[in-house]
């Protein structure tokens, strides 16, 4: 069964935790956005900026209210164009969204190179990719 085939079926996130341990999910390439997820997701979607779709996915798990991770599919066709907006807008636009003074750098900013080269990757294999996040 396709990818997006198997996730159309799920609701629940229990569907998706499922799925994804059908599909092997924990041999795929990773990267750990720690709570920046959340940041980006909420800054973008704050100014209105169409990558902010990237984080909402195609489809997503229904919330009900646990504690689980939230899970959601993001297709090829929105990753690479997602990463096409990254690339666009440049790094300095996230270290400028994303201020932070003091020994820890440029706070949130510091997923934009990580994300992009793991995108790149992703497009390059022709990947969908899943995204858990915590609220």
């Amino acid at each position: 069964m396709q990818f997006g085939q198997l996730l159309s079926t799920c609701r629940t996130k229990a569907d998706w935790y499922e799925a994804m341990n059908m599909l092997g999910i924990e041999n795929a390439p990773q990267l750990d956005a720690e709570d920046s997820i959340r940041f980006w997701a909420s800054k973008l979607g704050s100014i209105g900026h169409p990558a902010a779709k990237f984080f909402a996915g195609d489809s997503h798990a229904e919330d009900n209210g646990a504690d689980d991770p939230n899970a959601g599919s993001v297709s090829g066709e929105l990753a690479s164009a997602f990463l096409s907006q990254l690339e666009q807008l440049g790094e300095a636009f996230f270290i400028n969204l994303f201020p932070h003074e003091g020994p820890y750098g440029v706070g949130h900013a510091w997923l934009y190179e990580p994300l992009c080269v793991f995108l790149r990757e992703a497009r390059l294999q022709g990947n969908a990719v899943m995204i858990l996040w915590e609220d």
